[in-house]
């Protein structure tokens, strides 16, 4: 063999023969080259070569066939960039196919003296006539690659297999390969017409051919038929290429008139699977008339696995997995799986209106619930209901229940119409209505309970009686093995506009249940998905309407009490609160049951604010509240809320959680009348701060006027010695809403208020209050301003001597810093506060800051607050400076397109590695330089074929420059 140097010359590529490794392309010295030598030229369009004569110094490579390589039929070797390896091969006539193991890197060409015969980017080489050609393997690429390569003959009967069956009972094939470049000829017989499946796993590429070796059926992949119809006159085979040292396994059979299937009629219910597990993949099944069926594939662990329905002409007809509409009686075929499998497989086959069903009441509440049992794989259940027309139909199971204890369920008509998938559960179409139940995909065999239940009306359902809060009337029901669901009615004549109703155990608090409440067409007003030992609904009722409520709860032995309460402002029972003082004692409370709800009515002035929040330990406690509309406000708050604009207001605790009392204390404080502070709450800064919170001094409050903005940071302590302290909450009387406590921070709690653009001028509440139902609390906090106003003003302001500034590079991704200034006396310590376009940044508040990418384009400046302890905290602002892009990312690895570059294949881009790391990507696939596509992934059009594949990576961050990189250079293959 002899590596190739080549250099361009005047249009001429000059090749000559050296001995050792490839070499890349370096200028050829000005001699005309030895007559024994080969001249190459470019060929036109490409850039490959075109073998003008018969090359010396080549390989010898023996033509190879069908199964084991010898080792004079493999060419190994490397290829060095821009170099050439040639192997001389004595070739018969007929198809030929190359196969290397390069990966994709390497171009090949098989010339004879007459120029380029055929190459890579054709994909086979069809030869008129037997001789001598050379095959040329070429490296554009820019690192060495090794390989191995065969030229196989595809129109030889050399190394075949004896022909099998088509037959679905015919056992699967296996060849294990002794070399990644093998080819296998694998014969059937067929007749032509007949239509094929074929199934190869372990193989890099397989088609049916005939004696050619070419694809046969190529035509046929858009048809809407599976399979091939074998065209020509045989005879047939199925080639498969070896994928590594794998065990290739096939599968060849015929769709058409098939043989060798299992032949199922269909079954009842109740029963196993009509089609009994077997490894054969194929089913004949005989179809009785016209309609739907049920069709399922199930192996034996209860899995369902798909499978198709096939006609006569192997047209598809259905998707097993449910029910089939089958155009006519006959026979039609079932094939499961895909690929190669040998899994054993049982057919659900039945109709609509197969025997073996259990006859059913739809008020299955009060009749009982219907138990049954799936004994094996793929067991079909049937309930046949007695309800009429119209009825929408729902199931309850226990709670809890899970595997073959909670069937999956299909409610049918006489026509086999699935009629919670078309007409929402209803009732509709001719009886009889049938509902389907199987386990779930993976369950394994077991008992079941089912309750079927008409939903709009619900019969033997005992009147719920009304309660009222604090006075609950419940009713003890009990559940047992035989008994998890019960029901009651709410008339329409004795229900409120909102309503609680809720459950807890009578004894114990291990149950599990849920609650729903339905109208009387079935729709769901109010109810929980959840499972719990309690819960408690919030319904609204339409005056005029009746309503059921149903408690569903476990199989077992247990006893819940199930009430209902007007919560409506005019009928909730409420107590009044007797301080609205802020600071003044709270109200105690104690909630003893797992769903008890207590009641607090608050009068008001519709012009005053007020401060209304429960307290206990851990949150145990929760509550909403009402105004005198029942509108909501902060539902779902654990946190105080502020409140204005209704002249009452209703409180309501609940616990949340199960098993113990709940104590807890309810705050009712006024804290604006007239749109000025409540007395409570002096003008006089806000600290320092120091005192005793108990009982009787629940809070302290102190105003400060704002403008824009006002923020400080307090550090509380415990002056008696203990670990709890007050909550600190700050914040504005200008809006309705939960009161949030000052966040932590570096130095105690950080408290904020901003007021909005409209209103740049308002005044802040701050409150120390107790968060828990203990209050009492020794306390001392110490405040640092951010901003002014926050302390009474009795000390001279520091005076600046230089404004501050900012220093480093102003744009995305770098740290900026603050400059101080100078100023009069020195400082002890500062603060800064980062702002964007004059407005603060949240949380920017040290002396540096990594500028974002949304500020890109905006003003960045930073406020300095000298502080001192003889002296007014003072702010002074830097100048701002228009934050720019950052700098793009660039790759530390390049992009590559992953996967088989050849005509036909998809490929997918790998965006390789960058720095700083992008937010996003953009793809630009380019074909000889034109742009083709811009997704991420790309499907190879045949039309492409040999051409040059790149793919460009656009990596985006926000805020930066946009950053390139190209992938290297494919050809794409036949």
């Amino acid at each position: 063999m002899r590596r190739w140097s080549a250099a361009l010359l005047g249009g001429l590529l000059i090749a000559t023969g050296l001995p050792g490794a490839a070499h890349a392309a370096t200028p050829a010295p000005s001699v005309s080259p030895a007559p024994a030598e080969p001249t190459l030229a470019l060929s036109a369009g490409s850039g490959s070569t075109v073998q003008a004569d018969t090359p010396v110094g080549c390989g010898a490579l023996r033509e190879a066939g069908f199964g084991d390589l010898a080792e004079d039929q493999v060419a190994a070797g490397e290829v060095e960039p821009d170099g050439f390896d040639c192997w001389t091969v004595r070739a018969s006539a007929g198809l030929k196919r190359v196969r290397t193991t390069d990966g994709g890197q390497l171009d090949w060409e098989l010339s004879d003296a007459g120029g380029v015969v055929c190459s890579e980017w054709g994909g086979a080489c069809d030869l008129t006539e037997a001789g001598t050609y050379t095959l040329w393997l070429r490296n554009d690429e820019w690192d060495t690659y090794p390989y191995q390569a065969v030229f196989l003959n595809v129109n030889t009967d050399q190394g075949c297999t004896a022909a099998t069956g088509t037959g679905w009972d015919q056992p699967t094939g296996r060849i294990t390969p002794t070399s990644p470049l093998q080819a296998f000829c694998l014969p059937f017989t067929a007749d032509p017409g007949e239509r094929i499946l074929s199934y190869v796993s372990g193989a890099d590429l397989s088609w049916i051919s005939d004696r050619t070796g070419a694809p046969i059926c190529a035509d046929q992949q858009y048809d809407e038929v599976d399979g091939c119809a074998l065209p020509g006159s045989g005879p047939y085979r199925l080639v498969a290429f070896s994928d590594a040292e794998r065990e290739v396994s096939y599968q060849v059979r015929r769709l058409s008139a098939p043989a060798g299937c299992v032949v199922v009629t269909p079954g009842t219910f109740g029963t196993g699977p009509a089609g009994a597990p077997t490894g054969n993949r194929c089913r004949l099944l005989d179809v009785p008339a016209a309609g739907r069926h049920l069709v399922r594939v199930v192996d034996a662990r209860g899995y369902e696995t798909s499978a198709q329905v096939y006609d006569v002409q192997g047209r598809d007809v259905c998707t097993a997995g449910g029910l089939c509409d089958f155009p006519a009686a006959g026979r039609y075929t079932l094939i499961a799986g895909s690929g190669v499998t040998e899994s054993a497989y049982a057919t659900v086959f039945a109709q609509p209106t197969a025997t073996g069903c259990v006859q059913v009441s739809d008020q299955g509440i009060s009749g009982g619930a219907v138990r049954g049992s799936f004994t094996v794989a793929g067991e079909t259940d049937c309930l046949e209901l007695t309800g009429s027309a119209g009825a929408p139909i729902g199931l309850l199971y226990p709670a809890r229940a899970t595997g073959a204890a909670r069937p999956e369920w299909t409610l049918i008509n006489g026509n086999g119409a699935d009629l919670c998938a078309t007409n929402g559960c209803v009732l509709t179409g001719p009886a009889p209505y049938r509902i389907l139940l199987n386990a779930p995909d993976g369950a394994t065999p077991g008992d079941y309970a089912v309750v079927v239940q008409r939903t709009d009306r619900v019969d033997g359902c005992a009147v719920l009686p009304q309660g009222a809060i604090g006075a609950t009337v419940g009713v003890n029901t009990a559940f047992s093995a035989g008994r998890f669901t019960t029901c009651y009615s709410i008339p329409a004549d004795r229900h409120s506009t909102a309503e609680i109703i809720g459950y807890a155990p009578v004894t114990g608090h291990d149950g599990w249940a849920t609650i729903a409440v339905r109208d009387t067409t079935g729709k769901q007003v109010c109810g929980s998905a959840l499972w719990a030992s309690a819960q408690l609904l919030r319904c609204r009722f339409e005056t005029g309407k009746a309503y059921t409520v149903v408690l569903t709860a476990a199989a077992s032995d247990f006893q819940y009490r199930i009430h209902r309460e007007d919560y409506s402002p005019a009928g909730a029972r409420c107590e009044t609160p007797s301080n609205s003082v802020l600071g003044g004692p709270a109200l105690a409370g104690t909630l003893r049951t797992d769903d008890e709800v207590r009641c607090y009515r608050v009068t008001a002035s519709a012009a005053d604010s007020h401060w209304l929040g429960v307290r206990s330990t851990g949150y145990a406690a929760r509550y909403w509240i009402t105004d005198a509309s029942g509108a909501d406000r902060c539902p779902g708050y654990v946190v105080p809320c502020r409140v204005s604009g209704s002249t009452a207001y209703q409180i309501f605790v609940w616990p949340a959680v199960d098993g113990q009392q709940v104590a807890y204390r309810l705050d009712t404080w006024r804290l604006t009348s007239a749109g000025q502070p409540v007395a409570q709450c002096p003008a006089t800064g806000v600290g320092p701060l120091a005192g005793t919170l108990s009982d009787q001094r629940t809070a302290v409050c102190v105003s400060a006027p704002v403008k824009n903005r006002s923020s400080f940071t307090v550090a509380l302590s415990n002056t008696g010695g203990g670990t709890e302290t007050p909550e600190p909450y700050y914040f504005t009387t200008l809006a309705d809403g939960g009161i949030t406590a000052c966040s932590y921070a570096e130095g105690g709690r950080g408290c904020q208020v901003s007021l909005p653009y409209e209103q740049p001028s308002g005044m802040a509440l701050f409150v120390l209050a107790p968060r828990t139902e203990n209050a009492n609390l020794p306390f001392r906090a110490e405040t640092t301003c951010d901003g002014e106003p926050c302390v009474p003003v009795t000390l001279e302001p520091l005076r600046l001597l230089r404004a501050p500034g900012i220093t480093g590079s102003v744009r995305v991704g770098v740290t900026v810093r603050a400059a101080v200034g100078s100023w009069d006396p020195a400082p002890a310590s500062y603060s800064y506060q980062w702002t964007a376009n004059g407005v603060a940044i949240k949380g920017a508040i040290a002396s540096s800051y990594q500028i974002p990418a949304s500020l890109r384009g905006k003003r960045l400046g930073v406020t300095v607050t000298a502080k001192r302890a003889d002296r007014v905290s003072t702010p002074a602002s830097s100048g701002t400076v228009v934050v720019g892009y950052g700098t793009a990312p660039k790759a530390s690895a390049k992009p590559k397109i992953n996967g088989t570059v050849k005509a036909g294949r998809t490929v997918k881009a790998t965006v390789g590695a960058w720095s700083p790391r992008p937010t996003s990507f953009r793809y630009e696939w380019r074909v000889n330089g034109k742009l083709v596509a811009v997704t991420s992934s790309l499907k190879i059009k045949k039309s492409w074929a040999g051409k040059r594949l790149t793919l460009t990576v656009i990596a985006k961050r926000t805020g930066h420059y946009d950053g390139r990189a190209v992938s290297a250079t494919y050809k794409i293959k036949k």
